[in-house]
Order: C-alpha cells, then structure tokens, then sequence
C-alpha cells in the first residue's frame, strides 16, 4: 500500500469516515453490482459448496430491493472447528452487511454433512435455492428492522427463502410460537 493511499485513509478516519479494507480477490459481480470474493481456498480435504459463477447467477436472480445493501459475498473457510459457524454453509454478517460462504469437508466426490450433505450438484442446488435465499432474507429483515430479536429474523429468513411474504404477521407469530430452524431443533423467546 503506498503512503498517499494509507495518508488519505487516515485523513478520512480523523473525520469519522471509515475505509473498506479489501480483503479478497473479486472473482465476479452481480449485475447489481455486489463483489464476489474469494478470501482463500478450500483448505485440504474440503470445497466450496457452490462455485463464485452461481452464487452470482442465484443473486442476479431476486429482486434488486431485496439484495440492495449488501456489500461482499464472500467465500472463505468457517475457521477454528470449536466455533459455531463450523458447520454452518453460509452466514449473514449483520455489521459488515457480508454474506459468507463457507468451505465444507468433501471427500469422494460429496459433501459430508448430516443435514444437506450429497453430490455437489445436489448441494449447489440446494444452496441457490434456499440458503442463499435465506441469507439475503436475514439482510432484508435487518435492513428493514435492525432492532428484530434473532428468531424473528430467522422466520423472516425462513420465509424469504421459501418464495413467502416475510412482512406477513402470521409466519412471525407462527415462528415465535412454535420454531423449529434449520437444525431441527425448537426454540422459544
């Protein structure tokens, strides 16, 4: 980085404007114009679920008002296996309004997870036609309300990804009541 680039972040932060730290390589862009990144690849023993030219073509697919906001898709491993992202195929990061796609441990040609392991194809699918959904849904929700508790955020996800009207009050309720989420297990406010 060279020193008129680091002075004019510096200058910048004084004022209270904070920077974009780029921390990937752009692989490819929505035709909103969202960043997809690769910050590395898959570790041994492991692949991406879905390539950075199909999570493109699921994101070019939903409404711009939807996906609006978001700033870097990004493909990346879950990190240290003790965290709670390890088994997690994507996460919506609220503060730095970032998807995450994350490597999954793959041998012999399919996925090995209890809940959607399978082929990679079946995975991709799997991937463009809920969890991404699912993802843009958590940054609708917040976009929308960042004050909603989490398993509000979830029904609404949930819904989005299920083609639903998230905004409907009755899955909100129907969610806060009885919720059973992606890892089938019930949870109450």
């Amino acid at each position: 980085m060279s020193w008129h680039y680091q002075s004019w972040r510096h200058a910048l932060a004084r004022r209270g404007i904070k920077t974009a730290k780029y921390n990937g390589n752009i692989v490819a862009r929505t035709r909103h114009g969202i960043p997809i990144t690769v910050k590395e690849s898959a570790q041994q023993g492991k692949a991406y679920p879905l390539t950075p030219g199909q999570a493109k073509e699921a994101l070019d697919k939903m409404p711009a008002t939807a996906i609006s906001g978001i700033k870097e898709v990004n493909f990346r491993d879950p990190g240290i296996p003790a965290t709670k992202q390890d088994k997690a195929w994507a996460q919506y990061v609220r503060t730095k309004k970032r998807i995450n796609i994350f490597s999954q441990p793959y041998k012999n040609g399919k996925f090995h997870d209890t809940e959607c392991g399978g082929s990679k194809s079946e995975v991709a699918e799997h991937m463009k036609d809920y969890v991404l959904p699912h993802e843009v849904g958590h940054h609708r929700a917040a976009k929308k309300d960042p004050n909603l508790p989490i398993i509000v955020e979830e029904a609404k996800a949930d819904a989005f990804a299920a083609k639903q009207n998230p905004d409907d009050p009755l899955i909100t309720e129907m969610h806060i009541n009885d919720r059973v989420s992606q890892f089938g297990s019930k949870g109450t406010i």
